[in-house]
């Protein structure tokens, strides 16, 4: 009875262990996927990430722009090996990525600040940092087509010149095997139907022969 105590209190408390590691996984990465910078804290709550009010909306919104800004920094940047080993900087598109996200989360800042404030004064501050936050997201859409027009090869790939090349070649061969095929036809070598035909005499059935 003893031992079977002992078992039991001690797969109690590795099930509270395991339970407490999962619920700290799951706040970090909530807590991670409230930010709008990765590498830096934010002021949110966490209920910000279903709060359906205008603080709670901004800021999603700014956390959208801060990852499609890191994503556009992080596609950009150059190995860091690489570029120790030479004294190229990083590309211009990294640093504005980067800009754009520091303004981002310096909005997020000042609308944690805000959502404190009183009703009456909190709603004109609001509709200001609306207007910042708008402009924000038209900067990120431009930065992200910028960033995709950077990618994208300058000729498409069915332009390829040396796809055309090949595809012309193939199209000559083609055409120089129907004018052979129509040559031989001509000649008598091939019938319509591609089957050779025969060049000896024919040979007749034997008629009966009279007594």
């Amino acid at each position: 009875m003893k031992w079977f105590l002992l078992w039991f209190l001690g797969t109690i408390g590795a099930l509270i262990v395991v339970a407490c590691i999962v619920v700290l996984f799951v706040r970090h990465r909530m807590q991670r996927r409230l930010r709008v910078d990765p590498a830096r804290p934010t002021s949110a709550p966490l209920h910000w990430l279903a709060d359906p009010r205008a603080p709670a909306r901004l800021h999603r919104r700014l956390a959208r722009v801060g990852r499609a800004a890191t994503a556009v920094a992080d596609d950009h940047r150059p190995p860091r090996r690489r570029l120790r080993r030479s004294s190229a900087e990083e590309p211009p598109l990294v640093g504005v990525a980067e800009s754009l996200r520091d303004q981002a989360v310096r909005l997020d800042h000042e609308i944690a600040r805000v959502s404190v404030l009183h009703k009456a004064v909190r709603a004109d501050r609001l509709v200001a940092l609306e207007g910042a936050v708008a402009d924000v997201e038209q900067a990120s859409a431009t930065l992200v087509s910028l960033s995709a027009e950077v990618h994208t090869p300058p000729v498409l790939a069915t332009d390829d010149a040396d796809i055309v090349d090949a595809a012309a070649q193939v199209a000559r061969l083609a055409e120089a095997h129907r004018a052979l095929l129509a040559i031989d036809e001509a000649s008598g070598l091939v019938s319509g139907t591609g089957r050779t035909t025969a060049s000896g005499p024919s040979v007749g059935r034997a008629g009966p022969t009279a007594s």
